[in-house]
């Protein structure tokens, strides 16, 4: 099972870390950190998306491990 590795940055908003946990799934399920992310989101979940792809660019990315 693939699992995340980057936990959300402590002291964001909570629009930011809705938009990097949305990122986070994206990821998991196999999608590009390149994406477009969807309309009609608050300036800060954008910013929490982005964030979070980028983070995947430069190789902080997600991991698989198994569960037990």
């Amino acid at each position: 099972m693939k699992t995340p590795t980057l936990p959300v940055p402590f002291e964001c908003s909570e629009g930011f870390s809705m938009g990097w946990s949305f990122a986070d799934d994206w990821l998991l399920q196999g999608g590009s950190p390149d994406a477009e992310s969807p309309d009609g989101q608050q300036e800060d979940w954008y910013s929490g998306f982005f964030a979070r792809c980028n983070e995947a660019k430069l190789g902080k990315d997600i991991q698989t491990v198994e569960l037990a």
